[in-house]
């Protein structure tokens, strides 16, 4: 049988508009991610991580491809080019084919988390994926607000250096995480980086995540990661799937109790005629231990010492206070 010129174009429109349909579940996710990372190794509060192997803040965004799309690398062969443009004045940025991400990636580290701010503003993010066979598909992601939420800053900090692992033991920080996001907790082994807690997503604002007894080992030094992450932009139900989300993440050392060593205490304070101290400190053999001055019980402490004990109690010589009332405390 032989078309007509016009059912032969209507046809071929069917045929190009299923092929489409068909084509525009190609992009199956679409996701942004702004994030930093904060230690804590003092009462004080957090620090970006020193930028070394790892950047204290980095952009990561994924455009990921359905498995049939992946399934065929002859595919790439027909893709034009998949880009990611931010919001004016941002220029258009490449995303590069990712294997391992399954799909389309683009990774950009930062010094600072006012350069990251700078450079992925607030406003509309638009992705495009270019085809040769059917042209350019585009999709928006929208981030209302530049700041990165704010680190979570462990206000416990002492009970970290002496955590008892037979009892359950409740992680305490300030501020809250985002009503739109929440937090999360994960505590790994330092010594194998084996993951021992997850606390999986805790939706909403909260201040405090508790790790359950006997999850950890007497005599241990675990790291504890708390994520505070807003949530920017979720659209579930589409396709395909768009997402955008703002995080900073505090690290902090957790010391577990048993194992050789004490719970962290001041035993007692000496004073000899000169005027100089000798203090007796329960502590864990073989950590760094320091104790600190203040010359009130307001957060204004000094370190006045340092050191790894070898064994438990230390006895620690400190010269003579200066003039008025003396406070300390050891921190390990």
């Amino acid at each position: 049988m032989k078309l007509s010129p016009c059912a032969l174009i209507a046809a071929i429109a069917v045929l190009v508009s299923l092929t489409s349909l068909a084509r525009a579940q190609d992009v199956v996710d679409i996701s942004l991610s702004r994030f930093g990372t904060y230690e804590q190794v003092t009462p004080g509060g957090p620090t970006p991580i020193p930028d070394t192997d790892e950047a204290p803040f980095a952009v990561i965004s994924v455009m990921g491809m359905s498995p049939e799309f992946l399934s065929d690398p002859d595919n790439l062969i027909f893709v034009r080019a998949v880009t990611l443009q931010p919001p004016a004045p941002g220029a258009l940025i490449g995303m590069d084919f990712s294997e391992s991400f399954g799909g389309f990636l683009y990774y950009e580290p930062f010094a600072s988390a006012a350069l990251l701010e700078s450079e992925f503003r607030s406003g509309n993010y638009l992705y495009t994926f270019g085809s040769l066979i059917l042209g350019d598909q585009k999709f928006t992601i929208r981030v209302g607000t530049r700041e990165l939420p704010t680190a979570p800053w462990i206000t416990n900090f002492e009970a970290t250096r002496q955590v008892d692992p037979t009892r359950p033991f409740t992680l305490n920080w300030t501020p809250e995480s985002p009503e739109q996001g929440g937090a999360q907790l994960e505590v790994t082994d330092v010594e194998t980086g084996e993951l021992v807690y997850d606390s999986n997503p805790i939706f909403g604002a909260h201040t405090s995540a508790e790790i359950p007894a006997n999850v950890l080992v007497a005599g241990k030094v675990y790291r504890a990661e708390v994520s505070a992450t807003r949530v920017e932009f979720a659209d579930p139900g589409s396709v395909p799937t768009r997402t955008a989300i703002s995080s900073s993440l505090t690290r902090i050392e957790l010391r577990t109790t048993g194992g050789g060593g004490a719970p962290l205490s001041i035993a007692s304070i000496e004073s000899n005629p000169d005027g100089s101290l000798k203090l007796i400190v329960n502590c864990t053999p073989n950590q760094p231990l320091q104790v600190q001055r203040s010359a009130s019980l307001a957060p204004d402490w000094q370190t006045v010492d340092s050191r790894t004990p070898a064994e438990s109690p230390a006895i620690i010589p400190l010269p003579a206070p200066p003039g008025g009332v003396s406070y300390y405390q050891a921190v390990q």
